[in-house]
């Protein structure tokens, strides 16, 4: 038995739950980098729901391949994500 699409169907429904998770950190965030990142991570839910919209029944070889490359693909963004930047050092002279 192929175990394929049932690995890319854990990560996918693992990558919308750090997406909505992202969401909901960033919700109360009124910085102008916060409602940039907000924006990215919608575009990304919106990316993987299209990716699945068929349902995970009909998903087909050039599906399974689109959203492996999606996956991998936004690994970095996700991690970049889910980082809180801190506040650059103060330097002495």
């Amino acid at each position: 038995m192929n175990k394929r699409p049932d690995t890319l169907k854990v990560r996918a429904d693992e990558r919308r739950v750090q997406l909505v998770a992202n969401l909901a950190a960033l919700k109360g965030d009124t910085r102008p980098e916060a409602a940039a990142q907000m924006a990215k991570t919608k575009k990304q839910l919106t990316e993987l729901q299209e990716q699945i919209k068929h349902g995970w029944q009909s998903e087909n070889i050039e599906v399974r391949a689109k959203l492996k490359a999606w996956l991998d693909g936004n690994d970095a963004l996700i991690a970049a994500a889910a980082t809180p930047t801190a506040p650059e050092p103060a330097t002495t002279a």
